[in-house]
């Protein structure tokens, strides 16, 4: 692992009493390689839900383990505000979200028109943005190159057997 903090989560998780958390355990290290596979720029607008589509991992073990990412400082949480017609309308406060969860929505001043905007929840994009720093630092000079683990093996590439299998395929001989 990377993040001291999924280090801890996943301590806490595999050594916890509740099945559940042992089971969840497994996926801190999917978590951990996520978020080393994204590039820099995309560290501060990490999406659960996308972590959740790319690792085919049900939502409410992803709500879960960026809770437990929020307790530990890995991440920092968020709030990006839009229109019914998707215009950004910026970043709220904690407040306001506490506020819209409450009542059901908010009213917000339009940042590029004189105009007062009704944002409901389904207007809300909760987003995190990832505050600690890698314990180790991926060297990719040590991964063997792209060439090495798959060669391209087309053409003349091809040795003489596999190529007489396959032309004997293709013209049904």
């Amino acid at each position: 692992m990377y993040y001291q903090s999924l280090k801890d989560i996943e301590t806490y998780l595999s050594k916890s009493k509740r099945t559940e958390d042992k089971m969840i355990s497994k996926y801190v290290s999917e978590l951990d390689e996520w978020l080393i596979s994204k590039p820099m720029r995309y560290k501060s607008r990490l999406n659960p839900l996308q972590f959740s589509y790319d690792n085919n991992i049900s939502l409410e073990i992803v709500e879960y383990l960026f809770e437990l990412g929020l307790e530990k400082n890995l991440f920092e949480v968020y709030y990006e505000a839009e229109t019914d017609f998707k215009e950004p309308l910026g970043l709220i406060t904690q407040e306001n979200f506490d506020e819209l969860i409450k009542r059901g929505n908010i009213r917000i001043e339009h940042p590029f028109k004189d105009e007062i905007c009704v944002v409901n929840k389904n207007n809300v994009e909760i987003l995190f943005s990832l505050k600690e720093k890698p314990q180790k630092i991926l060297d990719f000079e040590k991964f063997p190159s792209k060439k090495a683990i798959a060669p391209a093996y087309t053409g003349d590439k091809v040795g003489k057997s596999l190529r007489e299998v396959l032309l004997a395929r293709r013209s049904g001989g």
